[in-house]
């Protein structure tokens, strides 16, 4: 079910809590193995060899924070903080490029490869390729969208795609801006949290001169949904 991860996640936490400790870089963790799967997924290799690899990757960030708040005794609030900042810097270029420049695709927060980033990635999302995109069917792969989904924000259909492409593919501190029915349309994204244990993006739209910060969550592959507007 969507509920797993989550509940996964939600028992690592709780052997963590139990132990009197904190771990604030669940979510950038839980975000890299995604797109690690993703990866491994995409060159071929069988589903064990993917759900391996994932635990390995897991198990690879909780060994190097034990180590140091176990055995050196660091404070665990400060070695995964520090984590969480070391993996927003190197993994933030990573979602905000092609894969690899050869195969024109990029890869999401949420894992999945998109085919297109509708200018995300250089600052303006092209608002009427992505209505295009999600007015022709034949643009999207079976079972997916052409552009990932945003739910709970009161936007066109358009303008939320480019919402949601934005929170797939930008960098912290990007603004994307866009033109909708003659006013303009920015989102900034800022850095990485967790809420209800799902890695989450939190955001400040601005339409036409209004306002509206946000958090929005992975509810499923390139599937968000706002749950602080």
């Amino acid at each position: 079910t969507t509920a797993a991860p989550v509940l996964i996640a939600a028992c690592g936490m709780a052997l963590v809590i139990i132990a009197r400790q904190i771990d604030i870089s669940i979510g950038s963790q839980f975000a890299l193995c995604s797109i690690f799967a993703g990866l491994l997924a995409k060159a071929g290799m069988p589903m064990p060899v993917v759900a391996l690899g994932v635990i390995a990757g897991g198990a690879l960030f909780g060994a190097f924070n034990g180590v140091l708040v176990a055995g050196l005794g660091l404070p665990s609030i400060v070695v995964t903080l520090a984590l969480v900042a070391a993996l927003i810097a190197h993994a933030d270029p990573a979602l905000a490029r092609k894969t690899t420049p050869a195969d024109g695709t990029y890869v999401g927060y949420t894992g999945v490869i998109w085919t297109a980033d509708y200018g995300v990635t250089r600052g303006r999302c092209d608002q009427a390729a992505i209505g295009a995109a999600l007015a022709d069917p034949r643009t999207a792969t079976p079972g997916q969208s052409p552009v990932a989904t945003l739910a709970g924000i009161d936007l066109a259909d358009a303008d939320r795609a480019c919402a949601a492409q934005a929170l797939e593919l930008a960098r912290h501190g990007r603004n994307v801006r866009w033109k909708s029915a003659n006013r303009s349309v920015a989102i900034s994204i800022g850095h990485d949290a967790v809420a209800r244990g799902m890695p989450c993006r939190p955001f400040v739209l601005n339409v036409a001169g209004k306002t509206t910060r946000g958090l929005a969550c992975q509810a499923q592959r390139g599937i968000w949904e706002v749950t602080k507007p």
